[in-house]
């Protein structure tokens, strides 16, 4: 029952992620969002018969009994110290009632740069689905506060993190860490409390780091191989520091990634951690890597055509190429060096 019980949420999840993130077929893509097509298990489906496919996932999910591992409350205070771009998003968000609105990461604790996204935590309330009108609504508002997200920052690569209510019965913490809602976390438009109940995510865990870790490898290769722009970039960068609270996750310590960064750097020696520090001085100066100069241009074509995911395909295809000699020396045995300390979290 347990298994099932998770499959259906897992499934809910998906259909969630498809449509709230916009989602599309490429050929439905400048269509109005009725009449755009999202491609689910090898079908594809309007923003209407979505809503019924969720429909019948929570019909199935009230018939079955809760399965509760272990039981948390946790309260998130409201974003009162807003940033200008904070304030924006805020606004686009208009405190919906169908949806709690959860900021974590550098917009959450002001650490923000010019490297930064947004990240974020949506967890879509009972209500969203008991009308299409509240569907709808909650798909426009997300749409809008995924474009806000892209025209902050071009090459944001993700669009939201997002769960549902039925989902914190059975939560698996492998992509969101319980860990996050206590480090400096905020919601926007109002507090926010809420239970859950964990189950066992290691599995999913180690999917999830083999499959970053397998990213990364390929995106090494592209460095060297001189084919890597400024939106690969990110996306490499990122793995990097997204492995470590990982590798700490599968060794049972659950970290935030500011936590995980900071272990690292203690306990281990300055010959393993020249990747991390490598990473670290390209963040900080992003606004002179090769590419930065098409935001502007970037920005406008994400107003134009109102959808995130286009505009991060836009700018994966147009930006061009950096060399090696270009960002500041890294070799492949610093890569090896780091990739053999990670895949250490058995031991």
């Amino acid at each position: 029952m347990q298994n099932e019980t998770i499959k259906i949420h897992k499934e809910l999840n998906k259909l969630c992620n498809i449509v709230f993130n916009q989602h599309c077929t490429k050929y439905s893509i400048i269509l109005p969002d009725l009449f755009k097509k999202h491609r689910y298990n090898n079908h594809t489906f309007t923003l209407k018969e979505i809503y019924f496919q969720c429909k019948e996932k929570i019909e199935i999910l009230n018939g079955t009994e809760r399965i509760c591992v272990a039981k948390e409350t946790i309260k998130i205070p409201q974003f009162l110290d807003l940033s200008p771009k904070i304030k924006l998003i805020e606004k686009i968000y208009n405190n919906s009632q169908f949806f709690d609105y959860i900021i974590h990461g550098s917009y959450a604790d002001n650490t923000y740069t010019s490297f930064s996204d947004v990240d974020d935590l949506i967890i879509i309330k009972k209500e969203t689905f008991e009308t299409f009108k509240n569907f709808k609504e909650v798909y426009t508002v997300l749409k809008n506060l995924n474009i806000a997200y892209q025209s902050i920052d071009p090459t944001q690569h993700h669009g939201h993190w997002i769960i549902s209510e039925f989902e914190l019965n059975n939560y698996d913490d492998s992509v969101i860490p319980v860990s996050i809602f206590r480090d400096k976390v905020f919601s926007v438009g109002r507090p926010i409390s809420f239970r859950f109940s964990l189950i066992d995510s290691k599995s999913s865990t180690k999917e999830i780091f083999s499959n970053i870790l397998l990213e990364l490898l390929e995106e090494q290769e592209a460095l060297f191989s001189n084919r890597i722009n400024m939106y690969a970039l990110k996306n490499l960068l990122s793995d990097i520091t997204l492995l470590l609270p990982l590798y700490y996750q599968l060794k049972g310590e659950k970290l935030t990634k500011s936590q995980a960064i900071f272990l690292t750097k203690k306990n281990f020696n300055e010959k393993d951690l020249i990747l991390l520090d490598w990473a670290t001085q390209i963040r900080s100066d992003w606004t002179s890597i090769k590419g930065f100069g098409l935001y502007p241009y970037l920005r406008k074509i994400n107003r134009f055509f109102g959808n995130r995911n286009l505009t991060a395909r836009v700018a994966e295809c147009i930006m061009p190429k950096i060399k090696t000699f270009e960002l500041p020396q890294i070799t492949v045995n610093d890569f090896n060096s780091f990739i053999t300390l990670i895949n250490a979290h058995e031991n």
